[in-house]
């Protein structure tokens, strides 16, 4: 998917957080791993969705791997 940015650590304009568990958060998480920031007119519930649909297991989120999904 176009138009994301992983970030491996945290960012004041993100759109979501990535946890160490495996899991998303809309709100800023004390166990972050990385932080997603997307185009202003990209709608970030589709990919969090992409993401949740791979059911992630914790340790997985990479760069490499966010744009194996999209």
């Amino acid at each position: 998917m176009k138009g994301f940015l992983f970030v491996e650590s945290n960012c004041p304009d993100a759109a979501f957080w990535l946890t160490e568990n495996g899991s998303v958060s809309r709100k800023y998480h004390p166990e972050l791993i990385g932080c997603v920031v997307i185009d202003p007119s990209c709608d970030p519930e589709l990919l969090i969705r992409m993401i949740l649909m791979t059911r992630p297991a914790a340790g997985k989120f990479t760069a490499d791997w966010l744009n194996s999904i999209g």
